[in-house]
């Protein structure tokens, strides 16, 4: 076994006791599915490729600022005034 993989297998375990401790029921592993090696990884601390359940996905994009959006935002923003001594 590699030091990397002793650290993150170990990291991994600390984090599931955590999880334990704090009553979480399922942790859910998200990789590629063409990656082997985290699938390995992931099957070595127990994680299983389950049927049972189907998870679907959906990204939420953040909406794209206009030009005269933030034209507005920044004319509505009060300028700091300097200080008169």
């Amino acid at each position: 076994m590699t030091r990397q993989l002793y650290f993150e297998k170990r990291l991994y375990r600390k984090l599931e006791h955590k999880f334990r401790k704090d009553g979480v029921r399922m942790v859910i592993a998200d990789t590629e599915a063409d990656n082997e090696e985290a699938i390995a990884f992931f099957k070595t601390m127990g994680f299983a490729i389950s049927a049972r359940y189907v998870w679907l996905g959906k990204t939420l994009r953040r909406p794209v600022k206009k030009a005269d959006d933030a034209e507005h935002s920044r004319a509505s923003t009060p300028k700091p005034q300097k200080s008169q001594r």
